[in-house]
C-alpha cells in the first residue's frame, strides 16, 4: 500500500462512536490498502506510477479514556452504519505509489470528520456534542525481494503519522455547561510486507501487513489486508477485500484502544 477485556469494552451506545474515534482513524488507515499486481512480470528499470482512491466500510470497537472528570471515557461497539451517520464533511481516502525497478514508495492519506450528539441523562447536563477531525498519513518504502512472472513479494518500512483534534461540549443543566478540547499528533515506525499471487492474466490475490509503534508512538499498532484483484484494462485494476487495523495509544491519562474491521473497495489507475 497498503487493553481492556474485549467483552468489557463494548457499549450499547453506538452514537458515541465519534468520541471514541478521536484517536483512531482510521482507517480507517490509515495505513493503505494492498496494491494489486499484474500476473505478468513487472517492467523492471522503468518508472511506474499508480493513484488509488478507495473506500473502507469499517465498523469499530474499543475504548477511549480521558483525564477529564466530566467525560472520563467511552466504550464503543459501532457498525459501519453507525459511524456513517456521524460523518461530517467529505472523507478523503487515497493512495499513491511510485516505483522504479525493485524499489517503490507508497504514500497514503486519510481524513475523516465526525460529529455526534450524546446523552447525559439530562440531569447534571442536558446532553452534549462531540466533534472529531482525524488525519492519517503514511509513507512506506518497499524492496521487491521476490519477482517472478506470477508472484511478487515486497518488504520494507516507513512511518505513519496520526493527527487528531477533538471537541466535547456539554449543555448546561444543574451544572453549567462547558467545552473541552484536545489535540494530539504522533508517529509510528512501521515494518511492512506485501505479497501478490497472479491467478490468471486478469485475476490475482494480494496480502499486505504492517506492524509498528513499539512504544515510540503507539504502544503497538498493526493491520492486515487481503484483496481479490481484477485487471480491467492495462491501466486500471479493481480491488475488493477486507481490512483490519488496531492500535493502543497512551499519553499520560489519555488512552485509546481501538480496532477497525470491514470490507473495502478500490480502483488503481496506472501510468
Amino acid at each position: 500500500m497498503d487493553g481492556a477485556n474485549p467483552a468489557a469494552r463494548r457499549s450499547s451506545s453506538p452514537r458515541l462512536a465519534a468520541a471514541a474515534l478521536a484517536a483512531a482513524l482510521v482507517a480507517l488507515g490509515a495505513a493503505h490498502p494492498a496494491r494489486a499486481q499484474e500476473a505478468a512480470a513487472p517492467r523492471l528499470g522503468l518508472w511506474q506510477f499508480e493513484l488509488t482512491p478507495y473506500g473502507w466500510f469499517a465498523g469499530l470497537g474499543g475504548s477511549l479514556r480521558t483525564p477529564f472528570a466530566r467525560t472520563p471515557g467511552r466504550n464503543v461497539d459501532a457498525s459501519f452504519g453507525d459511524v456513517l451517520g456521524d460523518v461530517s464533511g467529505i472523507p478523503i481516502m487515497g493512495m499513491a505509489e511510485v516505483r522504479y525497478g525493485r524499489f517503490g514508495v507508497v504514500a497514503d492519506l486519510l481524513h475523516l470528520g465526525l460529529e455526534s450528539d450524546f446523552s447525559t441523562r439530562d440531569v447534571l447536563f442536558r446532553g452534549g456534542d462531540a466533534r472529531v477531525n482525524t488525519t492519517i498519513g503514511s509513507v512506506v518504502g518497499l524492496f521487491r525481494a521476490v519477482d517472478l512472472p506470477n508472484q511478487t513479494f515486497d518488504i520494507g518500512g516507513g512511518a505513519r503519522v496520526w493527527s487528531v483534534r477533538t471537541k466535547l461540549s456539554l449543555n448546561p443543566g444543574l451544572l453549567p455547561g462547558g467545552t473541552q478540547k484536545d489535540s494530539t499528533t504522533w508517529a509510528d515506525p512501521l515494518l511492512a510486507a506485501r505479497y501478490h499471487l497472479g491467478l490468471t492474466q486478469r485475476f490475482g490475490l494480494t496480502a499486505y501487513g504492517d506492524i509498528g509503534g513499539f512504544g515510540a508512538g503507539s504502544t503497538l499498532a498493526w493491520q492486515a489486508i487481503g484483496s481479490l484483484d481484477y485487471r480491467a484494462t492495462e491501466s486500471v485494476v479493481l480491488r475488493a477485500g477486507w481490512r483490519y487495523l488496531t492500535f493502543d495509544k497512551k499519553r499520560g491519562d489519555f488512552r485509546l484502544d481501538l480496532d477497525f474491521n470491514g470490507p473495502f473497495v478500490a480502483a488503481a489507475f496506472r501510468f
